[in-house]
């Protein structure tokens, strides 16, 4: 089935199309995007594998993130969608709902005041697009121990003050 060849001229005849292709065939624009992403990692897949392969994440890291530089929350935005979809996909539908309630969170937190940014993305869940051998743990830890390092720069770098004498 041709996607947009009767889709009309224009935003609104694709629309339109894209919402009848999902109300009649529900699943057939995930499959869409799911086959263009498989083509897009491995051009030999054609055909091959799952049906509904959990590639969301992966696709993104891979062949979106390494050629597109995005910036953080919109990198953030389809981090939290590929990584639910993905476990969607794999059948979890209550890890997929974690990672975009955690999400929810953290933006009310930030928006609402109830945290400063740094604060609030620590509600998250989602995974850094890098691709690194570090595992979360680590990359945390390092994090931790640098900030500790300035903390006590800073504290040293103070100048000491010495108690005033008075002299009588």
């Amino acid at each position: 089935m041709e996607l947009f060849g009767s889709a009309g001229r224009g935003a609104i005849g694709l629309s339109s199309k894209l919402e009848r292709v999902a109300a009649r065939r529900p699943g057939k624009l995930l499959q869409f995007t799911l086959d263009a992403m498989q083509r897009s990692l491995t051009p030999d897949s054609e055909g091959k594998g799952d049906r509904r392969p959990p590639i969301m994440f992966q696709y993104l890291q891979q062949a979106l993130g390494s050629r597109h530089r995005l910036d953080g929350r919109n990198q953030k935005e389809l981090a939290t969608i590929a990584l639910a979809s993905d476990h969607i996909l794999r059948g979890n539908l209550e890890r997929g709902l974690d990672v975009l309630a955690q999400r929810f969170k953290r933006i009310e937190a930030q928006a609402t005041g109830v945290m400063d940014g740094a604060t609030a993305e620590r509600l998250e869940i989602t995974p850094r697009l890098e691709v690194s051998s570090l595992s979360p743990e680590e990359r945390e830890e390092a994090v931790d121990l640098e900030r500790r390092w300035q903390r006590y720069q800073r504290r040293d770098a103070r100048p000491s003050r010495s108690p005033s004498r008075a002299h009588h």
